[in-house]
C-alpha cells in the first residue's frame, strides 16, 4: 500500500463527494439521504484511481483508510448541510417581505377619512419554521435524531468505500483439465 496515493484519492474524492451532496441538497431543493452511497462509491473510486497498487494487491489498512475518511466526509456533509440550510432559512427570514399596508386606525378607515400616510402600519411578517439542528432532522427521523435509514445509507456507503478502497488479490489462471490415461 502506498499512503500518499491512498490518502490524495479518498480526500479527492470525498471533497467532491461533500460539495454535491451540499449543491442537491442546498440549491437542487431535493432532500437526498442516499447520497452517503454516492460519497462512499466516489471514495472508493477515487483510491482505486490514485493507488495503481489496488489492482494486484489487497490491502486491509487501505481499505480501513478508505472507509474512515467516507464516514467523515458524510458525518461532515451532514452537519455542513445543517448549517447551510440554517444559512439559507436565515437569508430567507431577513429578506424584506412586500405586504400591503394597513391602517393603523381602523375608525379613521372607516369613516373614509383622510388617514395620513404615516399612520400606515405595515403587517407583520410571518416567520419562516426554525431550522432542523442537523440535515434530515425533522424530515425523515425527527427533531435533531437520525432515521434507521439514514443509518443504513452511512453504512452502505462506508462499507463501499471500504470495499473498493481495499483493492483486489490476483485471480488465479484457470486451471486446464488434464486428461486421465
Amino acid at each position: 500500500m502506498r499512503f500518499g496515493p491512498t490518502l490524495a484519492g479518498a480526500v479527492v474524492g470525498a471533497a467532491i463527494g461533500v460539495v454535491l451532496h451540499l449543491a442537491l441538497e442546498v440549491y437542487g431543493g431535493i432532500e437526498a439521504p442516499w447520497f452517503a452511497i454516492l460519497i462512499g462509491l466516489l471514495v472508493g473510486l477515487f483510491v482505486r484511481k490514485f493507488d495503481k497498487s489496488c489492482a494486484g494487491h489487497v490491502s486491509y489498512v487501505r481499505g480501513a483508510l478508505a472507509g474512515l475518511i467516507a464516514l467523515g466526509a458524510i458525518v461532515g456533509s451532514t452537519y455542513l448541510l445543517s448549517f447551510a440550510l440554517a444559512k439559507a432559512s436565515a437569508m430567507a427570514r431577513g429578506k424584506p417581505a412586500l405586504v400591503a399596508a394597513q391602517p393603523a386606525d381602523e375608525d379613521a378607515a372607516r369613516e373614509g377619512g383622510e388617514a395620513d400616510a404615516t399612520e400606515l402600519e405595515p403587517d407583520v411578517p410571518l416567520e419562516l419554521a426554525r431550522p432542523a439542528p442537523f440535515a434530515g432532522a425533522g424530515r425523515a427521523g425527527g427533531a435533531g435524531e437520525l432515521s434507521v435509514l439514514q443509518f443504513i445509507f452511512i453504512a452502505v456507503g462506508t462499507f463501499i468505500a471500504y470495499e473498493l478502497g481495499r483493492g483486489t488479490g490476483r485471480t488465479p489462471a484457470p486451471q486446464q483439465p488434464t486428461a486421465e490415461p
